[in-house]
């Protein structure tokens, strides 16, 4: 039997089967009049239908452009009409967004011309590819309001791809579970790269951490890659580690790397190989690697292979080790820059000045780090106002703007905070003359915004706080804890089920005033704490409610009623569990 290349659910396909359906993709485009060197967008749902189209795309001579299918439609009209797109690939999920209208002139539906696709060639397409030439397109969030494509060639992932098995070990037959959203550039690695040696993907699309392990152990995954917010998630209803020690090889990176999470790793996994790696979607995924067991310090390593990092001055000198500055990062993985944005290119692309190669250059990631004397290198901040939330590099610039074109809104604000479980979220803060409410708000950001860039907590102020020069004085702005929402009509509890349940809720928030009809999606609340919500609930009661539950129900009410009925079907009185929260 051929070794599967791509596990999805029931589903998979071999080596063979996926290297056939991929050159008849490439095929099909050709024939349809797209050239080489062309960017075509892709907009499918997850699945194997996302693997046959990414490599297609490229077995074509063109570069990918992932679209999520959940973005706004003024984002994606952005995308499309920077890339001049002429052609998108889609499936049915997405096809009515594009019937009747002319945002492109030919569709490529995989689900509905999986016939006439199925007729093609099965032998690779003759097209001459160089490494030059550009791979993909990823958009990350940009400052002036708009986001920006990062563009990838075929060298700058030939580096990393050498990496895998170089740096960190990875070998044919290995299985790697793939949770990334392929618009994050983290999935390059997952969803690509891996394939060049051999290894197998199991992608995951679920969201319930119990059926996330579950899925890792059916199909012997041993390679796993998290942001630290993934991992948090995904660890938190457990009273240890364990369900990682299944694993040779896990990889964390994308955000900051707690010292307690860091601690936590060496001393409950002991016999995995684990990474704490850092990069920019502008150096091709990752560009340092730190092995947590040879480690004492927790940083972010030395640079890979082909790559090369430096601490410099404002002024681009080179800064001797143990001095503050920016990092910078050169060597093969540096990308050929933003598309259709020269000036901001030529900002943050800068010529290397320390290497020796003609024609090189750095980039110049904005991040705040040090050398220490051993070699390895620490990251300590951000110069700037770009933030991390669940491993996605959001501009604040773009959510203020979002958040002014908000009708009634007259000035906005938003700045990063930490909630009790270590978690980044996004609040929004804003004055208007006007009696708005969050829902609507809420309704009119998600037009422009995808969801992972719409704040958590929105907050009405009377006046944004300015400083001496007149900007935004962020530190000023309230923090999490002192938030108040002048719409929330406090409901008291009236039974001791939701006097516990509000308890809960008032540690995992931090907030002091919690009624039962409050949303816990507009006082904090977000899909990481959620988990922790679970886990704390099912502690105290011995009840368990699932995700999807908690989306629903919302409020404690809803909840305290939910597990009134769950018990008396099973007939157990949620009080008799014992209950202290201050345990977790």
């Amino acid at each position: 039997m051929d070794t599967p290349a791509v596990i999805f659910r029931s589903q998979q396909l071999s080596f063979r089967e996926l290297e056939s359906r991929s050159n008849q993709l490439a095929h099909h485009l050709s024939r349809l009049g797209i050239k080489p060197r062309t960017m075509v967008p892709i907009m499918v749902s997850r699945g194997i239908n996302m693997i046959v189209g990414l490599l297609g795309i490229m077995k074509a001579g063109c570069a990918y452009v992932p679209i999520d299918g959940s973005f706004p439609a003024e984002r994606v009209d952005f995308i499309l009409k920077d890339i001049n797109a002429g052609m998108i690939i889609l499936d049915d999920t997405v096809a009515d967004l594009f019937r009747g209208n002319n945002r492109v002139s030919v569709t490529v539906n995989m689900d509905a011309d999986a016939d006439k696709i199925a007729q093609e060639n099965v032998e690779r397409l003759p097209v001459d590819i160089s490494p030059s030439d550009l791979a993909y397109v990823i958009y990350t969030s940009g400052s002036t309001g708009t986001p920006k494509g990062v563009m990838v060639e075929h060298r700058n992932l030939a580096s990393l791809t050498h990496n895998l098995t170089q740096r960190w070990g990875m070998r044919k037959g290995m299985r790697i579970g793939a949770m990334g959203p392929y618009t994050f550039d983290l999935s390059v690695l997952e969803l690509v790269c891996v394939l060049a040696i051999g290894i197998t993907i199991v992608l995951i699309d679920e969201t319930d951490p119990a059926v996330i392990w579950r899925q890792l152990e059916e199909h012997q995954v041993n390679v796993v890659q998290l942001t630290p917010s993934r991992l948090n998630l995904l660890t938190y209803a457990e009273t240890d580690l364990s369900p990682l020690r299944r694993l040779e090889i896990l990889m964390v990176g994308g955000e900051h790397l707690q010292e307690r999470t860091f601690r936590r790793l060496k001393e409950e996994l002991k016999e995995v190989r684990i990474y704490n790696v850092y990069g920019p979607t502008e150096a091709t995924v990752w560009s340092s690697s730190l092995a947590i067991h040879e480690s004492e310090i927790l940083g972010i390593g030395t640079p890979l292979l082909y790559e090369r990092l430096y601490i410099t001055d404002d002024q681009g000198n080179l800064l001797p080790v143990g001095l503050t500055g920016e990092i910078c990062i050169g060597g093969s993985g540096v990308a050929r820059g933003y598309l259709n944005k020269a000036e901001l290119t030529a900002e943050k692309f800068v010529p290397d000045r320390f290497g020796r190669k003609p024609g090189a250059r750095l980039y110049r990631t904005g991040d705040i780090g040090k050398q220490m004397a051993d070699g390895t290198f620490v990251f300590l901040g951000r110069k700037d106002d770009q933030v991390k939330i669940r491993g996605y590099r959001i501009e604040i610039g773009e959510v203020e703007n979002a958040l002014l074109r908000v009708t009634g809104i007259e000035h906005a604000a938003v700045k990063c905070v930490t909630d009790k479980g270590g978690n980044n979220l996004l609040v929004g803060y804003y004055v208007s003359q006007q009696e708005l409410s969050n829902q609507d708000i809420i309704a009119q950001l998600k037009d422009v915004l995808p969801s992972y860039m719409v704040p958590s907590v929105l907050t009405k102020l009377s006046a944004i706080p300015l400083n001496n020069n007149g900007k935004i004085d962020r530190k000023a702005l309230p923090d999490l804890k002192d938030h108040h929402n002048s719409e929330r009509r406090y409901v008291a509890p009236e039974n001791e089920l939701e006097e516990r349940l509000v308890a809960i809720w008032k540690d995992l928030l931090g907030i002091e005033q919690i009624g039962t009809a409050d949303n816990f999606f507009e006082i904090g609340g977000h899909s990481l704490l959620v988990v922790d919500l679970i886990a704390r609930i099912k502690k105290a009661f011995s009840v368990e409610i699932s995700l999807p539950m908690i989306f629903q129900l919302k409020n404690i009410a809803a909840i305290a009623a939910y597990m009134e009925i769950s018990a008396t079907a099973a007939n157990v009185p949620v009080e008799e569990a014992a209950y202290d929260i201050y345990d977790l």
